[in-house]
């Protein structure tokens, strides 16, 4: 429902002086995830619906492994290791005050908020970047258009079945809600409201040891060795 459902909200409800947009802005997190059960649960639907392995699922992630983590501090210590989950984009809900006539528009942002964090400016020579210009920089929706390239290390092999999907949000001030797998109890511990979304492949993809996944999202997953 967001950031659209509050797009009109700002620019022709909300009180210019002293309204407060609740959340001020989100942001959202991915990780490639190995899910032999949900890919399992997944494929037994297909026959009888062949957009179930198209679909994205909100669900608690139990039975998984992350795929790309962190070297344990202490190798010789029984600890799960970390996950390596990274921000693809932010949205913001910034009011423009009517006494502050220089403040930033709520839709605009620089170029990496556009694109993602790591998604690159528009003058990025990528050919990648290129071919998405007119969706990224047109006057359709363009403050809502989101793109990320992300880079996930993988030091041991395993068998990717999709990606996790997290997200933070900042209510108002220090209050947060999160479901970010490395911070939801620092923000929102014991929150039961809010579940993962989880992105299925149709095909699965073994990796061997040391690999690099490069997520292209949403538009598709790439696999490069690593040097």
């Amino acid at each position: 429902l967001s950031p659209e459902c509050l797009d009109p909200l700002i620019t022709n409800l909300l009180n210019p002086t002293h309204g407060i947009s609740i959340p001020s802005s989100y942001t959202s997190h991915l990780t490639p995830i190995a899910a032999p059960k949900l890919h399992a649960d997944i494929a037994s639907r297909t026959p009888s619906d062949p957009k179930a392995p198209n679909t994205p699922y909100v669900v608690m992630l139990h039975a998984i492994d992350y795929l790309s983590t962190t070297p344990p501090e202490n190798p010789s210590a029984v600890a799960a290791a970390k996950p390596i989950v990274q921000e693809a984009w932010r949205f913001s809900h910034a009011v423009v005050r009517a006494s502050n006539t220089s403040a930033a528009s709520p839709f605009s942002m620089g170029s990496n908020e556009r694109h993602g964090k790591n998604g690159g400016g528009s003058n990025n020579t990528d050919p990648l970047e290129k071919s998405k210009s007119a969706a990224i920089n047109g006057d359709d929706n363009k403050h809502n258009t989101r793109f990320a390239r992300l880079t996930f290390p993988t030091p041991h092999r395993g068998c990717m079945h999709g990606l996790a999907g997290y997200f933070e949000a900042v209510l108002y001030g220090d209050i947060e809600l999160s479901t970010h797998p490395l911070r939801a109890d620092a923000k929102s511990k014991d929150m039961t409201s809010w579940f993962p979304i989880y992105f299925p492949l149709k095909v699965t993809l073994p990796f061997p040891h040391n690999l690099l996944f490069l997520s292209l999202f949403p538009l598709l997953l790439l696999l490069l060795l690593s040097s």
